[in-house]
C-alpha cells in the first residue's frame, strides 16, 4: 500500500486548530512571564536593600557614616548628602538605574527607585487627614464639598445683592461669599446653582494640618502649595509623583527631595543641609532659612534657574556677593 499524506484541507484544519490553542494559551503563558519578571526583580530590589544596609553598617563602623538621604546613581552606587565620593553596593543580581534612599539610624525607612525601566517604592503610613487639598481641574470652588454648577444662574442670583460683585462671588476666590451673604447651602442646591463634587482630587495639597511631627506626602501628590501658619513641622517627606514644592512657614527641621521634582521653593524653615536632585529646574529660596549652610544639586549650573537664595544670617554663605551660582555653599554634583 502506498502511504497516504495529509490532504490540503487536513492541513489547514491542523493549523486552524494550533492557532486557536496558541490564542488560547499565549494570554497565560504572557502573563507567567511578566510575573516571573516582576518576581525576580522585587527580589533584586530587596537584595538590593539588604545590600545597601550592610554597606552603610560597615561604613559607619569605619568612617563615622551616617547620611540622611543618599541618590542612586545609574551604576547602583550611591551618592550620599555631601560625600563627593560614590559608595560602591556589592550585590548580585540586577542593579538599579536611579533613585533615592532615605535612612534611619541604618535602617532604610523610604526608598523610590528604577530596576529594569520599572519603579519600585516603599513608602511610610500617610495621615491623609493632615493635608487640605484644592482641586485645580474644577473650578469655581465653593469649599472642597461643592462646586458651581451653573455659572449663569450663580451670576443671576448674585446680581440680586450687587451687580458688582457677582462675577467675584461666583469665581473660585469668591464663591464661598454667596452662603456669607445668606444664600444658604441649600438653597444654592436647588436653585442648581452648586453640585456635589463626586470626588476630592488629591493631586495638590495647599494647607498642613499636622504638626510637631514629620510630614510625609501622600504618594501620588503632584503639587504642594502651601502656606502654614507658622506652627513648626519636623521633617518633609516627599514622594516622586511631586513635581511642584513651595512651602512657605513650616519651620520644618529637614526635607528629602526626591527625583521629579522641577520646582523647588521654601521660606521660614530651620533647614541646614538640602539635597536636590536632577531633575530639579528652578529654585527659589527666600524669607528666613534660619539655618541654611550648604545646598548640593545634582546638576549643572546652566540647567538649572535660581531667583533667589536666603542663607542663615551672617553666615559666609550669606556674605558672599559674586554670582549666585558660584556661592561656595552650593556644591554642583554632576
Amino acid at each position: 500500500m502506498k502511504n497516504k499524506g495529509f490532504t490540503l484541507v487536513e492541513l489547514l484544519a491542523v493549523i486552524i486548530i494550533l492557532a486557536v490553542v496558541i490564542m488560547i494559551l499565549a494570554p497565560t503563558v504572557l502573563k507567567t512571564i511578566n510575573k516571573s519578571r516582576s518576581e525576580a526583580n522585587e527580589i533584586s530590589v530587596n537584595n538590593y536593600i539588604k545590600a545597601v544596609e550592610q554597606k552603610y553598617f560597615e561604613e559607619n563602623l569605619e568612617n563615622n557614616f551616617e547620611p540622611n538621604v543618599c541618590y542612586v546613581e545609574s551604576n547602583g552606587n550611591l551618592l550620599c548628602d555631601d560625600i563627593k565620593e560614590e559608595i560602591k553596593i556589592e550585590v548580585d543580581g540586577a542593579r538599579p538605574e536611579s533613585g533615592l534612599i532615605n535612612f534611619d539610624n541604618g535602617k532604610v525607612v523610604y526608598y523610590d527607585i528604577t530596576l529594569n525601566e520599572k519603579q519600585y517604592t516603599q513608602f511610610p503610613y500617610t495621615d491623609y487627614s493632615c493635608f487640605e487639598y484644592v482641586d485645580y481641574y474644577q473650578p469655581n470652588q465653593i469649599n472642597e464639598y461643592y462646586e458651581i454648577a451653573d455659572y449663569n444662574k450663580c451670576i443671576e442670583k448674585a446680581n440680586t445683592f450687587s451687580s458688582d460683585s457677582a462675577t467675584i462671588m461666583c469665581s473660585s476666590a469668591g464663591s464661598l461669599v454667596m452662603e456669607v451673604l445668606g444664600f444658604t447651602i441649600e438653597d444654592l442646591l436647588e436653585d442648581g446653582i452648586i453640585k456635589e463634587k463626586k470626588e476630592l482630587s488629591k493631586d495638590t495639597i495647599y494647607n498642613f494640618k499636622c504638626f510637631n511631627q514629620d510630614i510625609i506626602i501622600p504618594y501620588g501628590t503632584k503639587t504642594v502649595n502651601a502656606v502654614t501658619d507658622g506652627t513648626p513641622v519636623k521633617k518633609v517627606i516627599l514622594p516622586s509623583t511631586v513635581t511642584y514644592f513651595n512651602l512657605y512657614g513650616s519651620y520644618m527641621t529637614d526635607v528629602i527631595v526626591p527625583n521629579g521634582v522641577k520646582t523647588f521653593m521654601m521660606g521660614v524653615t530651620n533647614v541646614e543641609k538640602l539635597i536636590l536632585p536632577s531633575s530639579i529646574e528652578t529654585l527659589e529660596l527666600s524669607g528666613n532659612n534660619y539655618n541654611l549652610t550648604s545646598i548640593t544639586i545634582k546638576n549643572s549650573k546652566e540647567n538649572v534657574t535660581i531667583n533667589s537664595l536666603d542663607w542663615k544670617e551672617g553666615s559666609e554663605c550669606a556674605k558672599w556677593t559674586g554670582d549666585i551660582k558660584d556661592n561656595p555653599c552650593i556644591h554642583w554634583v554632576y
